[in-house]
């Protein structure tokens, strides 16, 4: 999981302890077993959400797990755009 500083994300406090150890172990598992980055939409997760997110998401087949950035990135990029522009996220 790649993280920028200017994202909302529930990850504050996060890279301390357990669980940052289980994120960053399940982040290269997810890499040697898809080939490319994990990439997740955090914001309004909680640390354990995010975990159980990326577990669940290591049990996908590969077409699945095709799908399934482009939809997070979709997630992002609205939450981007809303920032820039003001547009209400409900």
């Amino acid at each position: 999981m790649r993280l920028h500083l200017h994202e909302p994300t529930a990850l504050v406090g996060l890279w301390a302890g357990s669980r940052a150890i289980a994120l960053a172990e399940g982040n290269r598992v997810y890499e040697r077993r898809f080939g490319h980055v994990y990439l997740v939409c955090a914001d309004g997760q909680s640390a354990e959400e995010l975990l159980d997110v990326l577990r669940a998401r290591l049990g996908n087949d590969l077409e699945t797990e095709r799908r399934v950035p482009r939809v997070e990135l979709a997630k992002i990029n609205r939450l981007r755009l809303g920032r820039l522009y003001g547009w209400d996220r409900s």
